[in-house]
């Protein structure tokens, strides 16, 4: 990516357009400068869109074309050369430059999110990625208006988040803690048997060479902060493993982790509770409708896993290799009728 982004800054030292040029030539540096503490520079190529490019794709970014909005940003249909992407529009400088430099290593992976390219001419670097659809984890457990997943679905699905935050945690020398892992961080690709697709990578970050855990604002979504990082402002790969638990637990239980009408506690925390007692099993089959085979056995399979990943001392937790060997496991036995979990 490197010797691109240093060609395309050279050009743009020509451009007429004064502050555009300023923006790019800004911003280009700063992402070098990101790359490089980074990774190092060992990131996967991209192209570097102009303003008008993308303006064009999206029509000014028309609300017709928006797909999704979160805290602080912004998704955007766009069709730019015959092929349809997504564009994001965030409203934090540094968080918009960093989701660039971790998608840029990450995207190789079958089940991240793809970033295509960025624009640096805008006043916040503008992400653009491959378009999936506009549908996530979320809004098929949450939303009446998506059709109900089956079991079959939900496991794979959670499956293949396990692999994506694996591959985080495991394919560079420096682990990246995703440290947003919810269910609307998942797209769910409507052209590829709902494949899951992780993004939502601002507030990533790696943990230096060496050290077990980082130190960084604490930031994320309630109801998927391991207690530990909130408590100390200290972040680790079994950090990411809670934020996992509280997704896998919302898709077995059809709840939400956390709700702001609830109080200070979080929900999660109630979910929790509730999932301890065996009692509640009947709730997490009905929330899962269309289920076949030994469904029942794995079922309660994800709910020990999922319970054994929000164990409170992260010392308890597995690693998230060792979740996604367990649900690939979970999916192989399923249709076995003496199957049982590994997980103690």
């Amino acid at each position: 990516m490197f010797s691109g982004l240093r060609a395309a800054m050279k050009l743009k030292r020509q451009s007429k357009d004064e502050e555009e040029s300023e923006r790019f030539l800004m911003h280009g540096g700063l992402l070098l400068e990101e790359l490089i503490a980074s990774c190092d520079g060992n990131s996967n190529p991209i192209r570097i869109f102009s303003s008008k490019e993308l303006n064009k794709a999206t029509k000014n970014y028309d609300s017709h074309h928006r797909i999704c909005r979160g805290h602080d940003e912004v998704m955007f249909r766009g069709s730019l050369e015959g092929r349809t992407i997504s564009v994001k529009k965030a409203s934090g400088l540094p968080w918009s430059i960093n989701e660039i430099v971790v998608a840029s290593q990450m995207s190789s992976h079958k089940n991240v999110l793809k970033l295509l390219g960025c624009c640096l001419e805008t006043e916040i670097p503008t992400p653009v990625f491959e378009f999936v659809g506009k549908t996530t984890l979320s809004d098929h457990i949450h939303g009446r208006s998506y059709p109900v997943l089956s079991w079959e679905n939900k496991l794979r699905i959670a499956t293949e988040i396990a692999d994506a935050v694996t591959y985080l945690h495991t394919a560079l020398p420096k682990s990246i803690i995703h440290r947003d892992i919810k269910p609307s961080n998942v797209f769910l690709d409507d052209q590829h048997y709902y494949a899951a697709k992780l993004s939502g990578f601002s507030l990533s970050i790696p943990i230096p060479l060496g050290e077990a855990d980082v130190e960084a604002n604490i930031a994320g979504t309630i109801g998927f902060l391991a207690p530990e990082a909130v408590m100390t402002g200290r972040f680790a790969e079994k950090s990411d493993v809670y934020g996992f638990g509280a997704l896998l637990l919302e898709i077995l239980t059809g709840k939400k982790a956390w709700d702001s009408r609830w109080d200070e506690l979080g929900e999660a925390q109630l979910l929790l509770n509730q999932a301890m007692d065996i009692n509640t099993t009947e709730q997490f089959l009905k929330a899962n409708i269309m289920i076949q085979g030994n469904a029942e056995q794995s079922i309660l399979a994800c709910e020990a896993l999922s319970l054994r990943c929000l164990k409170q001392n992260p010392e308890e937790r597995p690693t998230m290799k060792e979740v996604a060997k367990e649900l690939r496991r979970i999916q192989k036995a399923t249709d076995d009728p003496s199957f049982k979990s590994s997980i103690r």
